[in-house]
């Protein structure tokens, strides 16, 4: 039997469960039986051995070896799609195994979408804790109590096998982690009889997001998300309708004279349905473009029959504290806003590595567009209560 081992980088052999194959073996007392090796441990008679090797760097080695009975990936949340689109046609024998062992990172870590978000009908998956050990040391668990005292918000990751989740530097990590546990983020809050608003923070090499919200009272209901980059105001303004539109007129500088509309766009039809009430964007959507023959991004969505409405600016604290009072009272589809959630989790302030500390700055990342566009929510919604 051939055992491989793998994690998505290797510079050493340190960095494997080398050492601890080996302390296995010896603890069970079969020690004569193996001899080791730089990056191998084999049966001394030649029957079997245990191979390591980083995914990212042997990419090619690992394809064309054979006989791969077991293969073990540690720190699978670290695993590309791209070396699991290699390894997985790789390990091929009759009976053969892949074993991944990690402490999930980030719900769209490629291994937890192809083992918990989406497992397959010849998969094995069990979340195992520290509470599964039955030789859980004391030692442990003095270090897990003081985790929980101490830093709580890492504790879930750390400890839970939950998501990571840092809400010592998370702008709105623990708002949103609110918002879930109080049964806020689930499927089927779109109200046909309410209209439907959308916030925007608009890009071209950056990313254009559009956050689709309702709302009754001071009950906000976030419905629908949509991002993209590198398309112009047309694709968005076809997002907006679920179906594509057709210039039939251009006038001077490419002004739209007129148009119509196409097909329906499969994965956005279902916007057809929404009554709009208003379009909110930032205030440099107002701001004229040459290449657009100094036309706004506001005047050009115009031209398509978009009214946008140009909130001020304002501080980026402010905008801050002002969605952080909104989440308290918001509400998610969770099918739809997938993105949107996954960006308010994860939008990190910058961190000092001089001080030692988080700064009042948040990282301009690829989180930072989504949390600019509901951050305009939290601007005007209650000028919208109905």
């Amino acid at each position: 039997m051939i055992f491989l081992c793998c994690r998505e980088l290797q510079n050493s052999i340190k960095e494997s469960v080398h050492s601890l194959i080996l302390d296995r073996i010896e603890a069970l007392g079969v020690g004569e039986f193996f001899e080791s090796g730089e990056s191998y441990i084999r049966r001394v008679d030649g029957k079997g051995q245990f191979l390591f090797k980083g995914l990212r760097s042997n990419a090619a080695e690992i394809k064309s070896m054979n006989g791969v009975k077991i293969c073990w990936v540690e720190e699978a949340q670290a695993t590309s799609q791209k070396s699991l689109e290699f390894l997985l046609p790789t390990i091929r024998e009759d009976g053969s195994e892949i074993w991944f062992s990690w402490n999930p990172n980030d719900e769209e870590d490629p291994v937890h979408d192809m083992l918990v978000t989406n497992t397959p009908d010849n998969a094995v998956v069990a979340k195992i804790n520290w509470g599964d050990n039955p030789f859980f040391p004391q030692v442990l668990e003095d270090e897990r109590q003081r985790v929980l005292k101490y830093q709580p918000s890492r504790y879930e990751w750390i400890w839970e096998g939950n998501f990571n989740v840092n809400t010592d530097g998370s702008v709105y990590g623990k708002w949103i982690n609110k918002a879930d546990s109080d049964g806020r983020i689930k499927s089927g809050i779109y109200d046909p009889d309410l209209p439907v608003h959308t916030a925007w923070d608009l890009g071209y090499s950056d990313d254009t997001a559009i956050v689709y919200w309702q709302q009754a009272g001071n009950e906000v209901r976030i419905i629908d998300y949509y991002e993209n980059n590198r398309e112009g105001i047309k694709h968005y303004i076809e997002m907006l309708f679920g179906r594509e539109i057709i210039v039939t007129q251009y006038g001077d500088n490419g002004r739209v004279l007129k148009w119509k509309f196409g097909k329906d766009i499969e994965d956005h039809k279902h916007r057809k349905q929404y009554k709009y009430g208003t379009h909110y964007v930032p205030h440099d959507a107002a701001n004229k473009l040459l290449q657009a023959g100094g036309r706004s991004m506001a005047h050009q969505a115009h031209e398509y029959g978009v009214k946008m409405h140009v909130v001020g600016a304002t501080s980026q604290q402010n905008q801050i504290e002002a969605l952080r009072v909104t989440l308290e009272k918001t509400w998610f589809d969770f099918e739809r806003c997938k993105p949107l959630v996954r960006a308010l989790r994860k939008y990190q302030f910058l961190f000092d590595d001089v001080r030692n500390r988080y700064l009042d700055k948040p990282d301009h990342d690829q989180y930072s567009h989504a949390c600019d566009a509901i951050e305009i929510v939290a601007q005007v919604w209650k000028s919208v209560i109905i």
